[in-house]
């Protein structure tokens, strides 16, 4: 790779049980090992109405605590974050636009114009952007495809797909789903169904499922496709 200059990759991640924090300790120091530089910020859950309830962990009384919560995941309302201040800034190689809850399709929801708004900045800029579940949708609409609210939710599921050229074992937390389009564009595309589990641009990938999932076979290897196709110069 390139001597001269490091690719520079960054990982935002929120996480409660340190399960995420352990999966962004795994990317960086992976992609330290093949010559990134990386960064890593978490995002700080911040709202007054459930954080002396959901900041700690374990849990003292988790059926009641997170039962707090509902009417609000019902209505697809999302909690108040602060976004660290290196998520805000450019000059990165490589952006990952990662998954989380709530309605793509909810234009009043703030959490979500601000996604489509960060989607739509990184197709502007023709950043190299890796799109994982809810980003991959939001960044699936920027680009004018069809979203849906799936009839039955995957929750944990594990479907076999082919994914570009290999039928691969993926695995599946969502409820809602992009159609795919009937004409392919500048894309390529793998198809689950009607639905799309992945989707290649010029400069970026989207995912539906989530590849650092246990139940993705091979999550690893195909981050590694990606990787090196959406960053040429590093040493995969």
């Amino acid at each position: 790779m390139n001597a001269q200059k490091k690719p520079k990759v960054l990982v935002v991640y929120f996480t409660l049980t340190k399960q995420s924090g352990r999966v962004a300790e795994a990317m960086a120091e992976a992609l330290e090992a093949r010559g990134c530089a990386v960064g890593k910020a978490s995002i700080e859950f911040t709202d007054e109405r459930w954080v002396s309830k959901l900041s700690q962990f374990p849990m003292k009384r988790p059926l009641a605590q997170l039962a707090s919560i509902l009417p609000a995941q019902l209505r697809h309302k999302a909690g108040e974050v602060r976004i660290p201040p290196e998520a805000q800034t450019d000059g990165y190689d490589l952006v990952v636009h990662g998954p989380g809850p709530g309605d793509p399709r909810d234009a009043q929801d703030p959490k979500m114009q601000a996604g489509r708004a960060f989607a739509r900045e990184l197709l502007e800029k023709r950043q190299p952007t890796l799109a994982i579940c809810l980003g991959h949708q939001l960044m699936c609409a920027e680009l004018g495809l069809e979203l849906h609210r799936r009839p039955t939710p995957n929750q944990g599921a594990q479907i076999p797909v082919g994914l570009f050229g290999r039928t691969e074992a993926l695995g599946y937390y969502n409820s809602y789903a992009v159609l795919a389009p009937r004409a392919a564009g500048e894309w390529e595309l793998a198809h689950d169904g009607p639905e799309l589990a992945a989707l290649r641009g010029p400069h970026y990938t989207g995912l539906q499922f989530h590849p650092e999932s246990v139940l993705t076979r091979n999550g690893l290897a195909i981050l590694r496709r990606e990787l090196v196709r959406l960053l040429p110069n590093i040493d995969a």
